[in-house]
């Protein structure tokens, strides 16, 4: 006999596909109301609630029916989709997860968990699991356009070419694969390609705003102006077009005789260099300009002589207008061609006060003074492509008598003290005064030449009419056109392409000649490679044994690289100090099982942190864009904590002085002798005889808004700590791991977490591992194991390979 709540169920399933959620609806509450506990109908009753909006019911609804049913990977799946669309990445990404291991070849969580992690910038990653997606679902076309996206943003064009193709091989209409292809094709300089995917794309899909917006940026950039401008306007219908709401009515290129326009900026500062040109031509025309810009545009502006009327700064209420412009759309409305580009320099001036404060510095410099700038905003998409690392302008240094000035501020700026080539960094002194730009543009006007990536510093040379080189990629903006060595925009600037992409050594050693031949000077040799020791994959025989010395012999502290880098720690602890000091790792096989469960942005607690063992592996596995936070009463320990966490530059550890238990308040912690041997991580807090008082924090009161793993070793107190903590447990559920090595107070501390609904484990790692760091096979702690339990959401489907523990009574020394 068919069972009647399957039977009802394919029947609300049947109208929920088909968009009928209010019979749905009526027919999963008929089911709940006699089957409480029925996880299929929890579980699409909260996709119901989901469309509606209603996302807190949903999120119950389905976190319910993984509670009931937690090897459903679809419902771990639908949870991550309601986190990721509520903007709860973390979450999100957890609840992926989860249904990534469940069913590894579930496409739809493959390719969710990969969306999260690109929405979070991590494209690698993202790449990987887009690519796990198509590999369970070949037909699943947002799973191929995702893959090609993430693989144009680490680099791989061929392999994002490749993607769109099989998109279009699945859907060969697909509007959005037509663009995206052509936009790779463009990188990859092949603009005729490249234009006729656009065109391809405007014809599916003529009110695609981005095709018709790349199409005309590919026509502009092979100097078809005449159709370019039309197709670039598109940029205004874009829904994140960066337009101010002021800008209206739109200038539709009308006489503009007796009328006031005014004129706003739309992308970068570089933009703002380069069409404010077009002020003097509009005042030619009969207008009145006004000129919206920021607080800090506003000294560059002012000193130039090209006739704006106002300038208006945020906040002011504009003088009353006839017609908007956006700046990047004045080319195109004055009808702007190759041949009467306007192209008068300098149009921009520097200060003359700020000039002759700068001119003893600058005169005090030998040579041939050449400027340099090498990185954009790193927020533009494309950066990889335009901007260059420092290291690449190595062989300028080497044309004699030449003297290069960093001019790079901002992003980029730190790489001068990484390169073994001369530079003058006076970038602290400049712009400090005057406002961004007025003493570069003072520097710049007394330099003999500018080297740059495409920035705004390439416009602000340009602009003041100071020689200025550019290196440019094989996918340079459409400004600088194609297969030109010159530029219509500036005459005193001079373009260097790439012969390939990605190829800047090329293109500077071929700089490096023009300037040697500009100078009349000659290119010195490089100065000689110092010789590296051989690495052990190049020379097995030859292998280097592990510096296992410390750097500290006197007093209580030693320091030595160990597994998790450099540590500090107390030469008398006869566990920690003694494991680090023979083996350079403490309890690897903790960390060992705790590296299966934590992923890069995750929130780890670390309770009773000691002198930071496990924070630093917890901080290094979680990576920078996850955080660690560890507490530890014992002062001395805790500063330990500290010293360890700035020596590794940890800056996603955050460190407290402080204990953790059932309620707030303080307590008393002992301060051993720690010049004396001892076990320093074995002092107990539960006595009051204790010389310093510390805070008594509970984990509730952290009030934290994502938590993955807590771990406790705070020497019989975990049940405290796990009691302080109940609220939180409840909500975030984390994984815990928790030592439990007290046999009298085990059964207490099992029950307390299982009526929490998780499931445990023992998990029980000998001190000494035979493969330990400093490789040393002498075993200084026969037979001794570290007693922990691994707690688990019972609603979180995990494969864990250690023993269930069964029931309070269960004990770890249980013969299996």
């Amino acid at each position: 006999m068919p069972d009647p709540k399957a039977a009802a169920l394919n029947t609300g399933l049947a109208h929920h596909q088909a968009g009928r959620f209010d019979e749905a609806e009526r027919i999963y509450r008929e089911i709940l109301a006699s089957d409480p506990d029925c996880a299929d109908a929890l579980h699409l009753l909260g996709l119901i609630d989901a469309v509606r909006g209603n996302h807190q019911e949903a999120l119950r609804r389905i976190r319910q029916a993984i509670r009931l049913s937690p090897a459903m990977a679809v419902y771990h799946s639908n949870l991550g989709r309601l986190y990721r669309e509520t903007n709860r990445l973390r979450e999100a990404e957890a609840a992926y997860r989860d249904a990534t291991r469940l069913d590894p070849r579930d496409a739809d969580a493959q390719l969710g968990l990969g969306l999260v992690l690109k929405d979070r910038g991590e494209f690698d990653e993202a790449a990987a699991c887009f690519r796990r997606a198509v590999e369970a679902n070949p037909g699943l076309l947002l799973a191929q356009m995702q893959l090609g996206s993430a693989m144009r943003r680490i680099g791989r064009l061929d392999e994002a070419a490749a993607c769109y193709r099989r998109a279009l091989e699945i859907k060969p209409a697909h509007a959005r694969a037509h663009n995206n292809l052509g936009g790779v094709l463009r990188l990859q300089g092949q603009p005729d390609e490249a234009i006729a995917c656009c065109r391809q794309a405007v014809q599916l899909e003529p009110g695609y705003a981005v095709a018709h917006l790349n199409l005309g940026i590919n026509l502009l950039a092979s100097g078809d102006l005449a159709s370019g401008w039309p197709e670039y306007e598109w940029r205004l219908r874009l829904e994140d077009a960066p337009l101010s709401p002021r800008c209206r009515p739109l200038w539709d290129g009308s006489s503009l005789a007796g009328r006031t326009i005014m004129l706003f900026p739309e992308q970068g500062v570089g933009d703002v260099f380069h069409f404010i040109r077009y002020v003097p031509i509009l005042r030619q025309l009969g207008a009145k300009v006004l000129v919206e810009c920021s607080p800090g545009m506003a000294p560059i502006l002012q000193a130039a002589d090209l006739g704006i009327d106002q300038l208006v700064l945020p906040g002011m209420e504009p003088p009353p207008f006839d017609v908007a412009s956006p700046l990047l759309s004045l080319p195109g409305l004055l009808e702007t061609t190759l041949e009467n580009t306007p192209q008068d320099v300098p149009y921009l001036q520097a200060d003359p006060a700020l000039v002759e404060a700068w001119r003893e510095q600058i005169e005090g410099l030998s040579g041939f003074r050449v400027g340099i700038a090498w990185q954009g905003k790193k927020q533009y998409p494309d950066d990889r492509w335009r901007s260059i690392p420092l290291a690449q302008f190595a062989p300028l240094a080497r044309v004699e008598n030449v003297t290069l000035i960093s001019l790079q501020k901002g992003d980029g700026a730190e790489q001068v003290q990484s390169v073994d080539f001369p530079i003058v960094d006076w970038t602290d002194e400049m712009d400090n005064r005057c406002g961004p730009f007025m003493d570069t543009a003072a520097i710049v006007s007394q330099l003999d030449l500018v080297v740059t990536c495409d920035s705004a510093i390439a416009h602000l040379a340009g602009a003041l009419g100071v020689p200025v080189w550019l290196a440019l990629s094989t996918a340079s903006d459409w400004r600088w056109f194609r297969d030109r060595e010159d530029s219509p925009w500036y005459p005193t600037a001079r373009l260097f392409r790439q012969q390939s992409l990605g190829d800047w050594n090329e293109l500077f050693e071929r700089m490096a000649a023009a300037l040697a031949e500009t100078t009349g000077t000659r290119i010195l040799p490089a100065a000689p490679q110092r010789e590296e020791p051989a690495t052990p994959e190049e020379s097995p025989e030859a292998k280097p044994p592990l510096n296992t010395q410390s750097w500290l012999q006197e007093g209580p502290l030693r320091l030595k690289r160990c597994r998790y880098g450099p540590m500090l720690y107390l030469a008398g602890d006869r566990y920690i100090g003694l494991s680090l000091d023979t083996y350079g790792e403490f309890s690897q096989g903790e960390m060992e099982l705790l590296e299966q469960v934590l992923h890069p942005g995750q929130v780890v607690l670390d309770v009773g942190a000691n002198i930071g063992t496990h924070t630093m592996f917890f901080a290094q596995t979680v990576g920078s864009t996850g955080s660690v936070y560890a507490f530890e009463p014992q002062r001395f320990l805790f500063q330990i904590l500290c010293g360890n966490a700035a020596l590794s530059g940890l800056t996603n550890v955050h460190a407290r002085q402080a204990a953790l238990g059932r309620q707030s308040g303080t307590i008393r912690v002992p301060t051993p002798d720690y010049a004396r041997g001892g076990n320093f991580g074995g002092v107990s807090l539960e006595s009051q005889a204790g010389e310093e008082e510390v805070p008594l924090l509970t984990i509730d009161q952290l009030n934290l808004s994502v938590c993955h793993l807590i771990k406790v070793d705070v020497e019989g107190m975990e049940g405290d700590v796990l009691a302080g903590a109940d609220e939180t447990l409840r909500r975030l559920r984390p994984m815990l791991y928790l030592e439990n090595d007290r046999e009298a107070r085990s059964p207490a501390l099992i029950k307390q977490v299982m009526d929490l609904d998780y499931r445990l484990y023992w998990h029980l790692p000998p001190l000494f591992r035979p493969d330990n760091f400093f490789g040393e096979t002498k075993n200084l702690f026969p037979n001794i194991i570290s007693a922990n339990m691994l707690a688990i959401p019972r609603e979180t489907s995990q494969n864990v390979p250690l023993r269930e523990i069964q029931s309070p009574e269960d004990r770890w020394s249980t013969p299996q």
